[in-house]
């Protein structure tokens, strides 16, 4: 007699799991292990606001009537917008005033039927600041020196730059009550300020200009702000404000908010009724009291870089910051492949939702809004690649004439039942484009190829593991990727 041998079979079970939408985000302070899979690990160059992977933003050659033809080709150091109004014209002019690493200062009409630029006589030997003024009934750019042997200028449009002499060499500017306020050079400690009701004036006296000495833990100035009523001091590690009504005689200085650590000056922007800036464990906001850290979710992108060379600027409610990151990955991605890059990075940050998106592989240098109720642009210049090129950031998935790699990477995880072996036996997913699907099932990585198509997506996989992550990327200029489901056994 035959008896059958059976063999102990271990039941299985069949896990579907829905990652429902992209909304969630970067969570770099969690244990990846302990993420649910539907949080990004790491993301740029997708928007996931609309809780699907679709086309973030871009960045494009800037053109109004036509692109700006500057023949310089040194590269852009810094662009400035001068509104003048012409009395002869009845209407508001907009100039687009542009410094090159050449030490030349250009100009161009914001809508100029032939592109081409002018040249203004200034001799700067490093990049001023700047700043718009009705000075003497007819409004003026303020031009001033940031070291030795430079004269401050003003310039109305139509004239000659006028020189300035016996200005202090500022670096960084505001208009309050009628009077300049600059941070200078050489001087860290000192906050100067001009005659009242005559910027271009700096004879110091008890009814002319003066300075107020800061000496204290917070450590050097470097830009102020006029706002609220007050002017704001950003310091390395902290903010001053000063009361400047009346006479000079009746100012007053306090002290309101020491930082632990550095604060990037060149990326504190007035947002409206609040100042942000980047320092350097994340992005800081301040209302005029009080200080207050968002959370990103991803600040740990922020660890083990330097962000000297960032910057910054506010556009349509909306905090634009060109920085480095962190990536923690080994690719390579648009402008790192230039050794010299600086920055790697734009973010954009809704200040009244939090929401964010990331583009990677640009090494921006400055951005500048120019807006009126005819134009509404966000511009910028690069440290590396197109140098000469004015560019314009906008939402095409493009930089410049290619679509930008966009990716979306989730945590690798144990999926909540650290111990079973799994099955990854599908994906199912909606995909309107081309894209990849890359899958890590513990140490390994297998890659799909995927059609778009209107229809849902199905991809067979049948790999076994303790540990998976998933990474969508695309590399077409539009994108939609919606509604992942896995199928999984439970061993």
């Amino acid at each position: 007699m035959f008896y059958r041998n059976r063999l102990p079979v271990k039941p299985m079970q069949t896990v579907k799991l829905k990652l429902a939408h992209f909304k969630n985000g970067i969570n770099t302070k969690t244990e990846e292990n302990l993420l649910p899979i539907n949080f990004a690990r790491l993301t740029y160059n997708f928007s996931f606001k609309s809780g699907a992977l679709t086309n973030g933003l871009g960045i494009e050659t800037a053109k109004f009537t036509q692109e700006i033809n500057l023949s310089d080709n040194s590269g852009i150091e810094r662009l400035w917008l001068f509104k003048r109004y012409s009395a002869a014209n009845n209407r508001n002019e907009y100039v687009l005033l542009i410094f090159t690493k050449s030490k030349k200062l250009y100009w161009s009409w914001l809508f100029n039927p032939t592109g081409n630029v002018g040249q203004l006589n200034t001799a700067f030997t490093a990049c001023p600041q700047a700043i718009n003024y009705r000075l003497a009934n007819t409004d003026v750019m303020i031009l001033t020196p940031p070291e030795a042997g430079n004269a401050m200028h003003t310039w109305d449009g139509l004239n000659a730059p006028q020189p300035v002499l016996n200005c202090p060499f500022i670096t960084s500017l505001c208009i309050h009550n009628e009077r300049l306020f600059a941070t200078v050079g050489g001087d860290r400690k000192t906050l100067w300020f001009s005659t009242e009701l005559d910027p271009v004036n700096w004879t110091v006296g008890a009814q002319g200009a003066g300075y107020i000495t800061m000496a204290d833990e917070r450590g050097g100035l470097n830009k102020v702000f006029s706002f609220n009523g007050y002017v704001y001091v950003l310091r390395d590690y902290g903010i001053s404000r000063v009361s400047a009504w009346g006479a000079q005689a009746d100012f007053s200085v306090n002290h309101l908010f020491v930082s632990s650590g550095k604060i990037y000056a060149n990326t504190a922007v007035l947002c409206g009724n609040r100042i942000v800036w980047l320092a350097y464990d994340g992005l800081y906001t301040f209302d005029g009291i009080s200080t207050n850290k968002r959370t990103l979710g991803f600040e740990k992108l922020f660890e083990g870089t330097q962000n000297d060379n960032a910057g910054a600027e506010y556009h349509n409610g909306k905090y634009y910051l060109s920085c480095r990151l962190n990536y923690g990955d080994d690719k390579v991605v648009g402008g790192e492949s230039d050794a010299g890059h600086k920055n790697n990075a734009l973010i954009e940050y809704d200040l009244n939702t939090g929401e964010y998106c990331i583009f990677r592989g640009t090494d921006i240098a400055g951005l500048l809004s120019v807006q009126d109720g005819s134009f509404n642009k966000l511009l910028c210049w690069f440290n590396t690649g197109r140098t000469s090129t004015i560019g314009e950031v906008n939402n095409s998935g493009m930089l410049f004439n290619e679509p930008a790699v966009k990716v979306w990477s989730s945590p690798l995880t144990d999926l909540g039942y650290p111990d079973k072996n799994k099955v990854l036996k599908e994906i199912v997913f909606q995909s309107s484009h081309d894209c990849k699907l890359a899958v890590t099932h513990d140490d390994k990585t297998t890659e799909y190829e995927i059609k778009g198509s209107g229809k849902g997506v199905r991809v067979k996989l049948n790999l076994a593991a303790k540990k998976f992550s998933l990474e969508f990327s695309s590399d077409t200029q539009e994108c939609n990727i919606s509604n992942p489901q896995a199928t999984i056994l439970l061993v």
